[in-house]
């Protein structure tokens, strides 16, 4: 596999629909679940998903291409492994009894390859109009190409669909990437249909298919496709928060005068009728009149649904999303956990991209811990170091209690190796940083990890909290990935913090040493350099203590004091002699 030597995945935050479907460095504000597997199928007249492998009715075919390599079914995916996901997503799709896969990168074949697989002719004939749906996953590494081409001959071919569109090197679309296609011009009408999937490149990675359908679109069918408002807050929602949904018309006709309704937390339902004309294929944003009662705190589901007379496809009608009023308070009863699974609620967890590169964390089905899925920072060979944030959703925390930090860590391999540390703020923004719960550390390992910090809170500073992982780039090759987060009570606080507001280091900058003040306690002082290494340790008791760190280079440091109670950290600059 020769590409991991010296390239990787990266994610992008970007508009183009191309891009990986995680909402990397996007703020999400609830999770929505549609009660159907996807949305762009329709019932079709025409469908393929592999079960048994490639049909007889089809053909799989080389090109004329030196490599020879051919297209080949799989339940499992590519042959070799990547930081990115090798194998076709079973969500959305009907992967696990098979699809199709051209995989170049374990074919390892030079030359050039073209091959293509080719339907059996499909009768379109009593077809006023025709949609091509399919599931694809394509990664790029170089210059591949995915191509779609349609024919109502089987001799002149019509270009509809380029896989490799808008991705650069390592990059791939979202896994699966739904495609509806609207053929129409070549197929409405036509007795002898071919659809053809054809594979360019030479030693790249793979391009995945499954799914093939062809459906016609109804005179009537609308559905609702979002729910924009309310969404999750730290602060308590009122008792009057206006509902707002995406109604689509994915019929040929214009749809107006139909129902809708919304049901929170399985109270009676509120209904209302839409009289404002949406025509066909258009989106139109709805408010409902009747505002919802989101005043307690906690967790909240709201189910939203359509009602249109008849409607074609019922499977677009409802969606749910799960939000959250307030903070989520951790006491000695209730724990706060997270492992980045569909069905866990997610809003409010926010990725901070400092670097401004477009890269920044979010989710991956790659080596969770558990489950299937964990958070992940990938980045190959930047231009610039990593430097990127992913905090929590807003925990209430009492400075009456001590409080506990589980979790687990690692590296895709210890190549990727990384920087971490982990810090607690009043809110998604790290200068406003209380204390370090992790200091800067190196990451490399393939294993995953187990960290536990103890949480302290300033004296009387009980509020809402965000704890944020951050990565900062150790080698040219970077991923960090964290799962099952936990963060629970771990006993009264009986004990004194340090004095927040008195704790000074001076001068600041320094030439190496540093006078601290302030400390009333036995505290321990730990200097760090920005690799994580420790240039300094040493026990203070109350009153002022001296740091000398003149032998120490230029640079900025991070300076953690940590006592019974609590722990603090702040930066000092080193200026030198």
């Amino acid at each position: 596999m020769k590409k991991f030597i010296t390239y990787s995945f990266v994610f992008l935050l970007c508009a183009s629909s191309a891009m990986a479907a995680n909402s990397f460095g996007k703020k999400k504000n609830g999770t929505a679940r549609h009660t159907h597997q996807n949305d762009l199928l329709t019932v079709p007249f025409y469908s393929e998903d592999f079960a048994s492998g490639l049909p007889g009715s089809w053909q799989n075919i080389d090109n004329g291409s030196t490599a020879n390599v051919l297209w080949r079914y799989t339940t499992t995916g590519a042959m070799n492994g990547f930081p990115f996901a090798n194998a076709l997503s079973n969500v959305g799709t009907t992967a696990s009894n098979g699809y199709m896969i051209f995989d170049s990168d374990s074919a390892a074949a030079s030359g050039g390859e073209d091959a293509s697989i080719i339907s059996g002719a499909i009768d379109c004939s009593a077809k006023t109009n025709v949609h091509l749906t399919f599931n694809e996953y394509f990664a790029q590494f170089n210059v591949s190409q995915g191509i779609v081409w349609v024919s109502n001959d089987g001799s002149t071919w019509t270009d509809i669909h380029h896989a490799e569109a808008g991705l650069a090197t390592d990059q791939t679309t979202a896994n699966p990437f739904a495609q509806d296609i609207d053929i129409s011009s070549i197929a409405a009408g036509q007795a002898t249909v071919y659809i053809q999937f054809e594979w360019i490149g030479e030693f790249e990675y793979f391009w995945m298919v499954d799914d093939i359908g062809l459906y016609e679109v109804a005179a009537s069918d609308g559905g609702v496709i979002n729910i924009t408002a309310p969404v999750s807050s730290c602060s308590l929602l009122s008792n009057a928060e206006a509902v707002t949904i995406d109604i689509k018309n994915f019929a040929t006709a214009d749809l107006d005068s139909f129902a809708v309704s919304y049901v929170l937390d399985n109270q009676p339902a509120v209904v209302e009728t839409v009289y404002t004309t949406i025509p066909a294929g258009d989106t139109l944003s709805y408010t409902f009149t009747t505002t919802a009662d989101l005043s307690a705190g906690g967790a909240h589901n709201i189910l939203a649904s359509t009602g249109v007379a008849s409607d074609a496809d019922n499977s677009n009608d409802q969606i749910a999303i799960d939000l959250y009023s307030g903070p989520h308070v951790v006491d000695q009863v209730t724990p706060y956990t997270q492992g980045f699974e569909a069905v866990e609620d997610q809003s409010g967890w926010a990725a901070v991209d400092v670097d401004a590169d477009n890269v920044t964390w979010g989710l991956s089905g790659i080596l969770p811990h558990t489950g299937t899925s964990c958070a992940d920072y990938v980045h190959e060979l930047p231009t610039n170091g990593a430097n990127d944030y992913y905090f929590s959703t807003c925990l209430g925390l009492d400075a009456a209690n001590v409080y506990q930090l589980d979790f687990y860590y690692r590296n895709f391999s210890p190549a990727y190796q990384a920087n971490m540390e982990v810090i607690l703020c009043t809110s998604q923004d790290a200068s406003t940083m209380v204390s370090t719960l992790v200091p800067t550390m190196l990451v490399n390992t393939a294993n995953w990890t187990l960290s536990s910090s103890t949480i302290y809170l300033p004296d009387g500073a009980s509020g809402n909290y965000f704890i944020g992982w951050h990565v900062t780039q150790q080698d040219s090759s970077t991923d960090l990935k964290i799962d099952d987060i936990n963060v629970y009570y771990n006993g009264p606080n009986a004990l004194p913090a340090i004095n927040t507001s008195a704790l000074a280091l001076y001068p600041n900058p320094s030439n190496g040493l540093v006078h601290v003040g302030g400390i009333r306690e036995l505290t321990e002082i730990t200097v760090y350099d920005m690799l994580g290494k420790t240039v300094l340790s040493q026990t203070a008791t109350a009153g002022a203590s001296v740091l000398d760190l003149s032998k120490q280079a230029q640079g900025v440091y991070s300076v953690v004091f940590r006592s019974e109670a609590t722990s603090l950290t702040k930066q000092l600059i080193i200026t030198g002699k």
